[in-house]
């Protein structure tokens, strides 16, 4: 039979609640902000009210250019359809000052996302 006293049970809290405690103060830093994924240093750009023409069956697109500090790769244009899981790549863009897509292949009767 396993028995351990009062004691060593205190005496392993108190070291469990140290260790913690160091660990906590230790993850308090001033790092540099270098991390690609940062939303500081790479913004997210900002969609405007999409334009649907349910007649045309298209979907007007303007959003905000892009304005981080990290190098600009592209913007992804992408479409769902409601209830499913599968998103589709439109177009990636690659010109940032492009801030517009015209998507003219939407279909009647399906909610996008």
């Amino acid at each position: 039979m396993l028995s351990i006293s009062k004691f060593e049970l205190s005496k392993c809290a108190k070291r469990s609640s140290i260790i913690l405690l160091i660990l906590a103060f230790s993850a308090c830093h001033d790092a540099n902000r270098n991390n690609p994924f940062d939303s500081a240093l790479t913004p997210a750009v900002v969609l405007q009210p999409v334009r649907v023409d349910s007649i045309a069956g298209t979907a007007a697109l303007e959003w905000s250019p892009y304005s981080g500090d990290q190098p600009f790769s592209a913007y992804c244009v992408l479409r769902g359809i409601q209830g499913l899981v599968k998103v589709d790549t439109l177009i990636e863009i690659d010109d940032i000052t492009r801030t517009t897509y015209l998507d003219t292949l939407l279909k009647p009767d399906l909610d996008y996302l």
